[in-house]
């Protein structure tokens, strides 16, 4: 692991990702990419390029580092024949409809993420490392929810800082929150969201935590692990005066009878625990 670049938001005497802490680094110089946008071969290297379509992964092992993304980076958990790392490079998924990373069988470290309803959808087999992901789709239409980052299996976040700052936009575009976590299409197991900075401002909640009542796979949740992450207060009042990050509060739906459970070590920014 390279030294990590100085710079950071620093809270409670941590000091977590941001725009000169993640992306592509300083001084690279980066060529343009030529190669297929329709990933097939094991093993592809795409070092220090600026690509500008989707990648959508259908091979092992394929590896980016040091470059920038104008589009978005896609291994799919049905296919189940891509895998992916992705490291100290920027993905920007623009003004469309789209998810900047996702969906299995991929580790993103050190990467910053803009655009897009959704910066990255960890659905399975995932790892996001010491990230940055925010500015997302300013949505006119006024149709469509935007995210941080939505988890739902095997999922792991560490050392991330995760906002959703897109605007609200009538009559249903706006923030559902920095993370999101929905028993939507199968059991939510095995998560793990530890040590991150949650970012206020981020919808009525800041975080969902998978134990939804009346989704398709509601008190199936198991194994849901919230360790040592920080949640900003904020400067605007939520519904009840105080700041609590989201306009509710913190944190939804994290069911701490579900199986495997665990809350441990989470503050707000001034230091007072985070109760879910």
């Amino acid at each position: 692991m390279p030294a990590p670049r100085p710079g950071g938001i620093v809270v409670l005497g941590r000091t977590f990702p941001s725009a000169t802490t993640t992306g592509v680094p300083p001084g690279t110089l980066l060529s343009p990419y030529t190669g297929p946008c329709l990933i097939q071969t094991p093993d592809v290297v795409i070092h220090a390029k600026e690509v500008r379509c989707d990648l959508r992964i259908l091979a092992r092992g394929v590896t980016i580092t040091d470059s920038r993304i104008e589009g978005s980076v896609y291994a799919d958990y049905v296919d189940d024949i891509g895998s992916f790392t992705i490291t100290d490079s920027t993905v920007d998924a623009g003004q469309v409809v789209r998810t900047g990373i996702g969906d299995a069988h991929f580790t993103a470290t050190r990467v910053e993420v803009v655009g897009g309803n959704r910066s990255i959808n960890c659905y399975s087999d995932c790892t996001v490392r010491h990230s940055y992901v925010h500015g997302q789709l300013h949505d006119a239409s006024g149709t469509h929810h935007e995210s941080g980052i939505r988890v739902n299996h095997e999922s792991t976040v560490i050392g991330s800082t995760i906002a959703c700052d897109a605007p609200d936009v009538p009559p249903d575009a706006g923030c559902s929150a920095a993370l999101t976590g929905y028993p939507d299409f199968d059991p939510m197991h095995d998560v793990t969201i530890d040590g991150n900075l949650i970012r206020a401002g981020s919808g009525g909640y800041c975080a969902y935590g998978g134990g939804t009542e009346g989704k398709a796979f509601s008190g199936h949740t198991r194994d849901m692990r919230f360790t040592d992450n920080v949640w900003e207060r904020g400067t605007e009042p939520g519904q009840d005066g105080g700041f609590v990050c989201g306009y509710w509060g913190p944190i939804a739906s994290f069911d701490a009878d579900a199986p495997g459970a665990v809350w441990r070590g989470n503050v707000y920014d001034d230091g007072t625990p985070v109760t879910p």
